[in-house]
């Protein structure tokens, strides 16, 4: 089941957030519900974060990657290297999400892979296109140079 928390971060009025349930695959195909906080800053258009929260905020696990992977992973198997986006097997409704650690991170490679339903993660995406449209992301981190450098040298 999922549920739907859409609105603005209370500690970033401009970020937008999303509460919802992703299923964890496990060894031998076991399954662990995970409460998720997908974010977006639009002064960071081109990422979106998933926060894992599996004792809590304050015990997160973030992952970041491209705001462009996810809407690809949407439409079938996208990305290569650390994350891999696309439908699930034999269900267009749920959208598979594989982590690949580093040699570091996990020497034996194990990768992590956590289930959406697709319909929840199109609409969390529809809602950052909303705040900075496709196509218009150089503009605004443009924009943010462009006040940095004034606020730094005013």
């Amino acid at each position: 089941m999922t549920e739907s928390y859409p609105g603005r971060d209370p500690n970033n009025s401009t970020e937008i957030y999303d509460l919802t349930v992703a299923h964890l695959l496990g060894p031998e195909n076991s399954i662990v519900a995970l409460h998720v906080k997908l974010q977006f800053n639009p002064k960071e258009p081109y990422a979106v974060t998933f926060r894992f929260l599996p004792g809590g905020d304050s015990d997160a696990v973030p992952w970041t990657f491209g705001r462009d992977l996810l809407a690809d992973g949407l439409c079938g198997q996208a990305g290569v290297g650390g994350v891999l986006v696309g439908p699930l097997d034999g269900d267009n409704r749920k959208t598979k999400i594989t982590l690949l650690p580093t040699k570091e991170e996990d020497p034996n490679g194990t990768p992590a892979i956590v289930l959406f339903e697709r319909s929840h993660l199109e609409g969390f995406l529809a809602e950052t296109y909303k705040m900075v449209p496709k196509s218009q992301e150089d503009e605004v981190i443009r924009r943010e140079i462009q006040d940095g450098l004034r606020e730094f040298f005013s």
